[in-house]
């Protein structure tokens, strides 16, 4: 597991997520893998929560234009959700 898990980009810090969670308490305490197609947003990996716990969350939308801003806005706001419980 360890191995699979630093194969994911870290939040804020590397990879697809380098400007995501910048200057934030939960940059580098996401290993996440993201994905878009016309019409779908996903995103999914581990989330190292506010109190120490791992949590693995899949967030996965589709519909018009989701693949944007819409579909990122969701994926932030359960990741913070996630993060902070």
């Amino acid at each position: 597991m360890p191995e699979f898990i630093s194969s994911l980009a870290l939040a804020g810090l590397d990879g697809t997520l380098r400007s995501r969670f910048e200057d934030d308490p939960a940059a580098g305490r996401m290993h996440l893998k993201t994905g878009f197609l016309e019409g779908v947003s996903s995103i999914a990996g581990y989330v190292k929560t506010a109190t120490g716990e791992d949590v693995m969350v899949v967030v996965m939308a589709n519909g018009p234009g989701v693949q944007w801003s819409t579909g990122i806005e969701l994926q932030d706001a359960v990741l913070r959700w996630v993060f902070e419980r």
